[in-house]
């Protein structure tokens, strides 16, 4: 359904890889559809701590949610699990947190996870400029995004 019509407008795809296309306009990167990715670099500083992706930061939320909070730290600029938003993501399975000895709090991470995911983009869309640019650009040409 990539760039399908309707009456609410256009829709577009996104991901991590997704193709560059210069269709947004010269003021927006033709690798835009990549910039919205949540594994797109970008850092973020989220309550005094800052994280080189939207994923980092997901998972240090998610760590935060667990008996051993202090696993947040890895996933901060500068911490064990490194910049790699893939390594980030990995680095918060079930079989990670087993391995060090962490269980995570299930249901009150699944109650708080949306509002942790909520407050990490509110953060990018004041700190990133780009993104904004994407999300401004995107919203003046109706077009409704899709992560896939």
């Amino acid at each position: 359904m990539v760039g399908a019509m309707s009456a609410a407008g256009k829709t577009e795809l996104f991901y991590s890889k997704s193709k560059t296309k210069q269709d947004l306009g010269k003021q927006v990167p033709a690798d835009w559809r990549r910039r919205l990715s949540n594994f797109w670099p970008v850092e973020l500083t989220i309550d005094g701590r800052t994280y080189p992706s939207v994923e980092a930061a997901f998972q240090g939320a998610k760590a935060l949610h667990s008996d051993k909070p202090e696993m947040a730290k890895d996933f901060e600029v500068g911490g064990s699990v490194g910049p790699d938003p893939a390594a980030a993501k990995q680095h918060g399975t079930r079989k990670v947190y087993n391995s060090k000895g962490a269980k995570l709090k299930t249901k009150e991470w699944e109650a708080a996870r949306d509002a942790a995911m909520m407050k990490i983009l509110q953060a990018r869309h004041e700190q990133d400029e780009i993104f904004r640019q994407i999300l401004d650009a995107t919203k003046a040409l109706n077009i409704n995004l899709v992560h896939y």
